[in-house]
């Protein structure tokens, strides 16, 4: 079996328990408020739209180590992926993403209701998408609960914890003028993309399994390569891919002014007229798709995509070393060196 099988398999699993989960707390709610039943069907169809790579990776953990408790484990990845999905719903209403996974973000659904009853605050569709992503944390803790082990699940909210603070980070050094330094914004990576999406799953899965500290440190370091691999290309595919490909408003990170890397190495190479230019088009509502090619067209003349390839190809041989140096079978190695290729290469 292959990782995309393998996936497609966990995934059906967790987007079920989800399912199940969200009809059962339908089902069974006295509340009577006007949007309880229409935010539970809204988080439920929400939710499991994404790829659920921190819930696979969960299970794969778990499952690389000989743990036989199946259900424990789906919920450990289901609480993740209910988590997440609360996360992406605010980080939606921070960047003013109009689309998310293909579709309207939970928060601008709202102006569609907003219209209808002559609602004219421009807080109203935020306030309400605040308040659908709290729904989803809440429910994404209860789950948490159930799995009874409360040094994992203080590990698991601390995690999150350092990921909401590097999106504070990432926040403030959007709004600023200046750029950060490349080791600012590899922390940001590190916290708020590499060990949420990739060290979190990878041990938790291997805490269910009561694997030792020293193999869940070398997850956590094989969790950083990949994750940061994962940002790498994530930056990639929101300067060159279309918005079939991403799911996502095309020149999202240029209209909010992300500091990414690939951003902050072009500015190093930009002479004084060009830093002028660009600087009208980063943080600007209105850019075009010929603002895009510019900065596609400075990255090609000074090399930015070749740099960043070499970046990669660095962290690839690094989590490659560490899978390769992993106790577990042959199969599971091939699953994990998959997962690596595919990170590296994904389109969106």
């Amino acid at each position: 079996m292959n990782f995309n099988q393998y996936s497609k398999i966990q995934k059906k699993r967790i987007d079920s328990y989800l399912h199940v989960y969200m009809s059962k707390i339908k089902n069974t709610s006295t509340n009577k408020l006007l949007f309880s039943t229409s935010v539970l069907d809204q988080i439920d169809e929400f939710v499991v739209r994404g790829k659920s790579i921190r819930g696979i990776l969960t299970l794969l953990s778990a499952e690389l180590f000989g743990y036989k408790d199946k259900n424990t484990a789906l919920i450990g990845a289901s609480a993740l992926e209910m988590i997440h999905s609360s996360l992406l719903i605010h980080d939606d209403i921070m960047d003013n993403d109009l689309l998310r996974r293909g579709k309207p973000s939970v928060f601008s659904q709202y102006a569609l209701l907003a219209k209808q009853h002559k609602i004219n605050s421009p807080y109203f569709s935020k306030s309400m998408g605040i308040s659908v992503g709290n729904c989803a944390l809440l429910l994404g803790i209860q789950l948490l609960n159930k799995l009874k082990n409360y040094e994992l699940t203080n590990y698991i909210l601390q995690e999150i914890f350092a990921t909401n603070i590097a999106q504070m980070q990432d926040v403030f050094f959007g709004e600023k003028k200046d750029c950060p330094t490349e080791k600012e914004i590899e922390e940001i990576y590190l916290y708020k993309t590499a060990r949420y999406t990739f060290s979190l799953p990878l041990i938790t899965g291997a805490t269910l399994a009561g694997v030792n500290d020293h193999t869940k440190q070398k997850l956590g370091l094989l969790g950083e390569y990949i994750g940061i691999l994962f940002q790498l290309q994530d930056d990639n595919i929101g300067l060159y891919s279309n918005v079939v490909q991403s799911g996502k408003q095309v020149g999202s990170d240029v209209i909010n002014n992300k500091k990414t890397l690939l951003h902050i190495l072009l500015e190093q190479h930009l002479s004084d007229n060009e830093k002028q230019e660009l600087n009208t088009i980063y943080g600007n509502n209105n850019i075009t798709e010929k603002h895009i090619a510019l900065i596609r067209k400075l990255n090609d003349k000074y090399h930015i995509n070749q740099k960043i390839e070499e970046k990669k190809e660095e962290l690839k041989i690094l989590a490659g070393n560490i899978v390769t140096d992993l106790t577990i079978i042959d199969s599971y190695k091939k699953i994990l060196s998959e997962l690596i290729e595919y990170i590296s290469s994904r389109l969106g």
